[in-house]
């Protein structure tokens, strides 16, 4: 589309990570731990566990922090992959 000149704005889910990919354990589990993490209702706790979330599928996402580098990078390379001809990054 973009060589016929239109303009392509993509639109991607960057708030939660499907727990049951590959990529969800790979690098030593770098998107595990820039998933965000809530507490135990129980006042005191120090145990965190992840924020996840469930949808008709039944798959199970985790959401994740959007301040952490690796979900920042993570993002831009969909959107570049997506933008760039071919589909590869620039």
């Amino acid at each position: 589309m973009q060589s016929l000149g239109v303009r392509v704005a993509p639109y991607i889910n960057g708030r939660i990570f499907d727990q049951a990919t590959e990529s969800w354990t790979a690098d030593a589990g770098a998107a595990q731990k820039a998933a965000a993490k809530s507490a135990d209702p129980t006042l005191g706790t120090k145990n965190l566990h992840l924020y996840d979330e469930q949808y008709g599928s039944k798959a199970v996402f985790a959401v994740m922090c959007p301040a952490t580098g690796y979900w920042q990078n993570t993002i831009t390379d969909v959107v570049s992959r997506l933008c760039a001809p071919n589909g590869t990054a620039k």
